[in-house]
C-alpha cells in the first residue's frame, strides 16, 4: 500500500505564504498597515514563485500605499513618499483593472511632495494621474493647490473650475477657489465661493479662514473676526487664524486682544517671525517700546530672512528715548 507523502518544501512554503497573505489581508482591512506589510513581505519571502508574487503584488502595493496615507496624516511626509514610491514600483505592469490604484498612489504621493514644498514634483504626479483618468476631480483640485502655492492663481482657478465641473458638490474645491480669488483681489468672488463651500460642508475650518481674509480686505472687520472665531472653534491649532484675528483686533485698537492672539500663535510656533512682528506693532502702538523692540529682535532670530526696515527699529528707539526725556523733565 502506498504511503502518504509528506509535503514538499515547496508545498510547505506555499501553505505558509498563503496563510501570511490571508493574515496580511485581514490586517490591511483593519487599517493595521505595518502589520499587513510585514506579513506580505514574509509571504513573498516564503514562496518565491513568480505566480504567487504577481498574484499578490496588488495587495502589497495597496498596503504600502495605505501606510503612506497613514504617514501623511501623521506628518511623516518623507516616510510617506518612500512608501508611495515603492507602491508605484510594484504597481508597474499590473493589469488595467488596477489603474485606480496607480492613480491613488500618484495623488497621495503628490500630497506628500507638496507638503514638503516640492510643488513641481507634486504637479508632475497630478499630471500623470490626470492622464490616467481625465475625470478625476481630486487630481485637478490638488494640482490647483500646488499651483496656488507657486503663485499661479489663474492656473489654480482653472483647475478648481475643472474639479467643480466634474463634481459640483466639491466643497474643498470651492473653498480653495475662493482663496485663489482672494489672492487676485476678487474678494466678492472669494466670499461667494466660501459661502457655497460652507453650505456643502459647514465644518471645514479653512473655508471660514479664507472667507475671513476676504472680509478683512473689504473692511468687514466684525464679519472677519466672526469667521476667524469659527475657524478656531473648529481647529484650535489654526495658527494663521490667531495671527489674522490679531491683525483685525489691532486695526480696531484692541491691542490687548491682538497681543493675546499673537501670544497664542507663538505658543504653537515659537519660530513664527510674522507673529513676533505683529506683536511688536501692537506693543509699539501701546507705547511699550521695549517690548516692541524685543519682539522685532525675536522675529529676526527666528527667521534669518526676516529683516525689518532699519527705520522701524530706529523709530521705536527714538520714541522710547523721547518718553524717557519727557519723564525726566517732569
Amino acid at each position: 500500500m502506498a504511503q502518504p507523502q509528506p509535503p514538499s518544501n515547496r508545498d510547505t512554503a506555499r501553505i505558509e505564504a498563503e496563510s501570511l497573505i490571508a493574515s496580511g489581508n485581514a490586517l490591511l482591512d483593519a487599517g493595521e498597515y505595518d502589520g499587513a506589510i510585514a506579513d506580505y513581505e514574509r509571504a513573498v519571502s516564503a514562496d518565491r514563485t513568480i505566480a504567487l508574487a504577481r498574484r499578490n503584488r496588488r495587495k502589497i502595493a495597496s498596503a504600502y500605499a495605505s501606510r503612506g496615507n497613514a504617514k501623511t496624516h501623521a506628518g511623516d511626509y518623507e516616510g510617506a513618499r518612500a512608501d508611495y514610491e515603492f507602491a508605484g514600483e510594484l504597481a508597474q505592469g499590473l493589469r488595467p483593472v488596477v489603474v485606480a490604484l496607480k492613480i491613488a498612489i500618484l495623488v497621495y504621493r503628490g500630497v506628500a511632495k507638496a507638503e514638503q514644498g516640492d510643488n513641481d514634483g507634486a504637479i508632475a504626479d497630478y499630471n500623470r494621474a490626470i492622464t490616467l483618468n481625465p475625470n478625476y476631480a481630486r487630481a485637478y483640485s490638488n494640482r490647483g493647490i500646488a499651483e496656488s502655492r507657486q503663485g499661479d492663481n489663474d492656473g489654480a482657478i482653472a483647475d478648481y473650475n475643472r474639479a467643480i465641473a466634474l463634481n459640483p458638490n466639491y466643497a474643498t474645491a470651492y473653498s480653495n477657489r475662493g482663496a485663489a480669488k482672494g489672492e487676485l483681489g476678487d474678494y466678492d468672488g472669494a466670499i461667494a465661493d466660501c459661502d457655497r463651500a460652507i453650505a456643502l460642508n459647514p465644518n471645514f475650518a479653512e473655508t471660514y479662514y479664507n472667507r475671513g481674509n476676504a472680509k478683512r480686505e473689504l473692511a468687514d472687520y466684525n464679519g472677519a473676526i466672526a469667521d476667524y472665531d469659527r475657524t478656531i472653534a473648529l481647529n484650535p491649532n489654526y495658527v494663521n487664524a490667531y495671527n489674522n484675528r490679531g491683525i483685525v483686533r489691532s486695526d480696531h485698537g484692541d491691542y490687548d486682544g491682538a497681543i493675546a492672539d499673537y501670544d497664542r500663535a507663538i505658543a504653537f510656533n515659537p519660530n513664527d517671525a510674522v507673529a513676533y512682528n505683529n506683536r511688536s506693532i501692537a506693543k509699539g502702538l501701546q507705547r511699550n517700546y521695549d517690548g516692541a523692540i524685543a519682539d522685532l529682535e525675536l522675529a529676526c532670530a527666528s527667521d534669518e530672512d526676516f529683516a525689518p526696515h532699519p527705520d522701524v527699529i530706529y523709530g521705536l528707539r527714538a520714541a522710547k528715548a523721547e518718553i524717557e526725556r519727557v519723564a525726566e523733565v517732569e
